[in-house]
């Protein structure tokens, strides 16, 4: 998708902020996360997972200590293209105490 846009082409950027679980880590080359969360659509609760790329390598070495089936918040940017769009995650924290019952 992204491969296919021009290179004077300026992406729209669109942050958001969401509480997911982690599914996996990818490190390596091209590090990412394979997050999971759960929400509402047609009236009913479906799970959505998505892999989001990591582009900072301080980050990517934050994501090694992150366990399978962790609540986290992430900071996700996804920038529109002509031609698609590509999401990258900008930060992520470990849920609060307080934050981790509000969300059961």
């Amino acid at each position: 998708m992204a491969k296919d846009r021009a290179c004077d082409e300026v992406p729209r950027a669109q942050r958001t902020v969401r509480t997911v679980e982690v599914v996996e880590v990818v490190l390596g080359d091209c590090p990412s996360i394979l997050i999971a969360e759960r929400l509402r659509f047609r009236g009913k609760i479906r799970t959505f997972a998505q892999q989001v790329k990591v582009r900072d390598s301080t980050l990517s070495k934050r994501l090694a200590h992150l366990s399978k089936g962790e609540r986290i918040k992430v900071i996700v940017e996804t920038e529109f293209y002509q031609q698609g769009y590509e999401t990258f995650l900008v930060d992520f924290s470990s849920l609060t105490e307080r934050e981790q019952q509000e969300d059961r």
